[in-house]
């Protein structure tokens, strides 16, 4: 059993929590925030979809979502052990997407944000997972050297119904919600978190 503490913590949700591997600086571990409440639903849909992708298409990494890593048991539960992205100089945790878009950026990071949010749409749609929630809390910007960003989606993925969609279906379906939701551009990404009251969901980081 691993056992967690607030010293590895990284974040909650409104479901559950993140904390850092004890054993692998570069990997995390999503638990429940309340040992048999609603996050165990999301944990399970989660290894569902996973595993299910790891046998059927024999795929852990992906292009545009952090890599799942399996399952382990800890203090806190059962969790689910996925890549834990971090900027390439510092080593630090890598920011969210809200948080990120609540600063104030130049013209070049504008930019920069712009060509890496039509990239990483690009990367979603090809690695054909689906994904039911696309909000920037569940988006980290990772700090690349020479200046240089890439997103990763970290939550968000997996559904009950999952495997019922085969890869066509998974397409439509993340077309349109990526045709239709807060990530259409940057402006409208900026507005949408600048306007966001983040306490709504009970989200909270360290890095934050």
């Amino acid at each position: 059993m691993i056992v967690l503490n607030q010293d590895q913590f990284i974040a909650a949700g409104a479901l559950r929590e993140v904390y850092v591997h004890p054993e692998f600086h570069d990997r995390c571990i999503k638990v429940e925030k309340n040992h048999g409440g609603e996050g165990g639903a999301a944990t399970l849909a989660e290894i569902v979809y996973f595993e299910y992708l790891k046998k059927t298409r024999r795929q852990q990494r992906f292009g545009a979502i952090a890599s799942y890593h399996g399952v382990v048991v800890t203090s806190r539960g059962l969790g689910t052990v996925f890549d834990l992205v971090r900027d390439e100089e510092t080593g630090k945790t890598s920011r969210t997407l809200y948080s990120e878009m609540c600063k104030q950026h130049n013209d070049v990071e504008k930019e920069r944000h712009e060509r890496e949010l039509r990239a990483f749409k690009h990367r979603l749609l090809k690695d054909a997972v689906l994904v039911t929630d696309l909000s920037p809390w569940n988006i980290c910007v990772q700090r690349l050297k020479g200046g240089q960003i890439r997103y990763f989606l970290i939550d968000g993925s997996g559904h009950p119904n999952a495997l019922r969609y085969n890869r066509f279906r998974i397409f439509i379906k993340m077309f349109r919600q990526l045709s239709h939701r807060k990530l259409t551009s940057y402006n409208v990404l900026k507005t949408y978190c600048v306007d966001y009251e983040l306490s709504k969901i009970h989200w909270r980081g360290v890095e934050e």
